[in-house]
């Protein structure tokens, strides 16, 4: 028996299937099988088959996994071809450089919504030959947001798609957008000690406090002919791109000024309305005035907005 042809197929570096052609060059019919062998292991074969003197059979030599075999490191492998028969055993050896594992992001999209970034999806090539481990994080103008919680697995000479996605993503990270200006996400891939990155940038206009409706309640002073401005109700609508979060409001009206911390954040979508229960208690002049409201977190005013209200006599 004489191995006279190997024909390995191969994905990336992983060998898939191989076509061995063996002749019998004896004088008398040979029950023989084919395989493929990596130092004394066989790794995959076939069944008997009956050649004639002079004939050739052409073995097609699979795996039920798909993949005979799939290395782990980069460098070339050796493997053999082996026919085996009652009149002998051949081989004959085949090699193959493998490359090592080498990602690229071939694109990448963070998904905003209301201000706030939702997910992200990224097309993640490996141009090796070998499978890698990789991790992938979010940093968000230079701050790591989110970790993915799995490790991934991606073969050589593959391209899939991934999304990170977290439903817990909240306004107590950087992922909750409350200004305006250019928000850029990177996306960081660590595989093997090596990193690979991405990022995508997207200018935002900020919130915008539009308030809609007013409705006042004002006391008489016993002490004085001018009346007080005693509660206020709001009906506050974020008219921005990114959320509007305030935690005081100040009110500034003939003059005079207060400011009223909330007993808890507000925290208004684009597009969306709430309501605030305000109690300025502030003396004031009757007839239609100008009264300014102020939007204030941590001390910094995030908006104004300034509206007519009728102060009864």
């Amino acid at each position: 028996m004489a191995i006279t042809n190997v024909e390995p197929v191969w994905g990336g570096g992983s060998l898939e299937s191989t076509r061995v052609t063996v002749e019998n060059q004896g004088d008398l019919t040979a029950s023989a099988w084919a395989g493929i062998q990596r130092g004394d292991e066989v790794l995959a074969s076939t069944y008997n088959e009956s050649i004639s003197p002079g004939q050739s059979v052409q073995y097609e030599i699979t795996h039920y996994s798909g993949t005979i075999y799939e290395p782990e490191t980069s460098g070339e492998i050796q493997l053999q071809a082996i026919a085996n028969s009652t009149s002998g055993f051949t081989t004959q050896e085949f090699t193959r450089e493998i490359s090592s594992a080498s990602l690229s992001i071939d694109s990448f999209t963070p998904m905003w919504e209301n201000g706030r970034l939702t997910s992200a999806t990224f097309t993640l090539s490996n141009n090796g030959d070998v499978a890698t481990d990789f991790s992938a994080s979010l940093i968000v103008n230079g701050h790591e947001v989110k970790e993915s919680q799995t490790i991934q697995s991606l073969a050589g000479g593959e391209t899939e798609e991934y999304e990170i996605v977290d439903d817990s993503w909240g306004a107590g990270s950087a992922l909750f957008i409350s200004n305006g200006g250019e928000e850029t996400v990177k996306l960081e891939l660590t595989s093997a000690g090596n990193s690979v990155t991405a990022s995508s940038s997207q200018e935002f206009d900020g919130p915008s406090a539009q308030i809609n409706s007013v409705d006042t309640t004002v006391f008489g002073n016993y002490n004085s002919d001018t009346p007080e401005l005693s509660d206020l109700t709001l009906d506050v609508q974020n008219t921005g791109d990114s959320v509007l979060v305030y935690d005081s409001v100040r009110y500034e009206i003939d003059g005079v000024s207060s400011t009223e911390s909330l007993s808890f954040e507000s925290q208004i979508k684009p597009g969306a309305s709430t309501t605030e229960y305000l109690h300025p208690d502030l003396t004031v002049t009757s007839g239609d005035r100008q009264l300014t409201i102020k939007f204030i977190r941590d001390g910094e005013v995030v908006d104004t907005e300034t509206v007519t209200v009728t102060i009864p006599e």
